[in-house]
């Protein structure tokens, strides 16, 4: 399973809002040096999280984007669709190859549950909880499997110091 480059900068720029900003104001240009990518690009992409009701933008000099909803009520479900609603989608092509095996199909089947499996997965993590995880202060996830628990979670890439980063 892959998601768009878009889901990654959208999740990146809304962990870091969580953990640095969570109700100022971020201003792009700041945002997207953090968080090193094209600001132009992270702009599209938090315009479709504002239309999503996740963020919302605040015009002017101190303008920039702020959560709409609190980082603790937004999920990685709710931001993978608003950037890619489809991205976990089976598609079967069995009427473009005149499949007679399309009636109850068990791959349609599998990859249907799949995706709502995953969906479930994704729904139990806010990116509050991303936040909280990236600076140890809250237990490891339900999500994480017990094999899982006692991981580290690695250095950010993003720069640690706020002030440098946001204005």
């Amino acid at each position: 399973m892959r998601f768009s480059q878009s889901v990654d900068m959208a999740l990146h720029a809304l962990w870091y809002m969580a953990k640095h900003s969570p109700e100022e104001p971020v201003q792009i240009k700041d945002l997207a040096r953090c968080v090193r990518v094209s600001e132009s690009y992270l702009a599209r992409v938090m315009h479709w999280l504002a239309k999503a009701g996740l963020l919302k933008s605040i015009r002017g000099k101190n303008g920039g984007f702020t959560f709409k909803r609190p980082p603790a009520q937004i999920t990685i479900a709710d931001v993978v669709i608003a950037i890619d609603s489809d991205a976990a989608q089976f598609d079967c092509s069995w009427e473009e190859r005149g499949c007679e095996l399309h009636a109850g199909c068990s791959l349609v089947n599998l990859f249907h549950e799949a995706q709502k499996r995953m969906l479930e997965v994704l729904e139990q993590m806010t990116i509050a909880d991303i936040a909280a995880l990236e600076s140890g202060a809250q237990q490891r996830s339900k999500w994480l499997a017990p094999e899982d628990q006692g991981l580290k979670v690695l250095p950010s890439a993003c720069p640690s110091a706020p002030k440098s980063c946001i204005a």
